[in-house]
């Protein structure tokens, strides 16, 4: 089991680096150095996230905030057309919302 990370604030700015930094464990560190990725970047159409790699980033997610649970019912929630359209700003609000 990974050990977690000691905790890590929870500003948006903050939230959206950590998020980058476990696309780049997700989708590799080279691959993901050569992306603009900002609030607006559609998770799956503009990273070409698979459902797959969805829940991995889920994962790795965990290690710094405590939302896999919350996170996976949530992505699970919406509708296929829908979760195509989820942008990294949509991930970092409710990063944000479920540590309020």
């Amino acid at each position: 089991m990974t050990e977690l990370s000691p905790a890590r604030p929870t500003d948006p700015a903050t939230i959206l680096a950590t998020l980058i930094e476990c696309l780049g464990e997700v989708l590799g560190s080279d691959v993901v150095s050569l992306m603009t990725i900002t609030e607006q970047t559609k998770a799956m159409q503009e990273l070409g996230l698979s459902s797959l790699d969805m829940l991995r980033l889920v994962e790795a997610i965990e290690q710094y905030y405590p939302v896999a649970e919350p996170l996976v019912i949530w992505i699970a929630g919406k509708p296929v057309l829908e979760l195509a359209q989820v942008t990294v700003g949509d991930i970092v609000e409710f990063i944000g919302d479920v540590l309020r």
